[in-house]
């Protein structure tokens, strides 16, 4: 895992900022966080887990890309971020932006992986808020797992986190802010 609050200057994370928060940005609805799987265990809830609907703008899905500002972010956040650290990225499965409401609860969203083999996960903050992303110690094996908290990682403008895709992990809403976007890559 890797956590890095410096690999953008103060004047690029304002403007990544006011780029997905400004005006131009579409938001749909999706009532859920991530599809709900008895089958696989890509997503695992028990009794700490509530839903919370959130809003997304997909930026790229498979081979496909899906918004214009997906060369910008692509280009100007996360392959610096790689470049920073001297990760491989061969393709990009999805990248999106998440929105996250507010929401009066101390419980998680459903912990859960992006996809059900190897791959690796980028989210970049974008604005400073409450509502962590919590990682947890177990990782996706196809059977279900009681998890047990490995750790918690606040929002703040300009922070980026790497981590194993196969690593459970979860949102929580945030409670004093009046919403928390992350910038969400997929990629192997």
């Amino acid at each position: 895992m890797i956590i890095d609050n410096n690999f953008l200057t103060n004047e690029e994370k304002t403007s990544v900022r006011d780029l997905i928060l400004g005006p131009e940005v579409a938001w749909y609805l999706n009532t859920k966080t991530c599809k709900q799987d008895d089958i696989s265990y890509s997503s695992i809830i028990d009794k700490n887990t509530q839903e919370h609907f959130q809003f997304t703008h997909t930026l790229r899905r498979e081979l496909s890309i899906e918004s214009r500002y997906y060369d910008y972010l692509h280009n100007n956040v996360f392959v610096k971020f790689l470049n920073k650290h001297n990760i491989q990225c061969s393709t990009v499965l999805r990248a999106k932006l998440n929105l996250v409401t507010p929401l009066e609860t101390d419980l998680y969203q459903s912990p859960h992986v992006d996809y059900i083999f190897p791959h690796s996960v980028f989210l970049y903050y974008v604005n400073d808020s409450d509502g962590n992303t919590l990682l947890f110690n177990e990782k996706h094996d196809g059977t279900k797992k009681e998890l047990t908290l490995s750790k918690s990682i606040n929002p703040e403008m300009g922070k980026a986190i790497f981590f194993d895709g196969l690593t459970y992990h979860a949102p929580t809403a945030p409670k004093q802010s009046a919403y928390r976007a992350v910038i969400n890559i997929a990629f192997v």
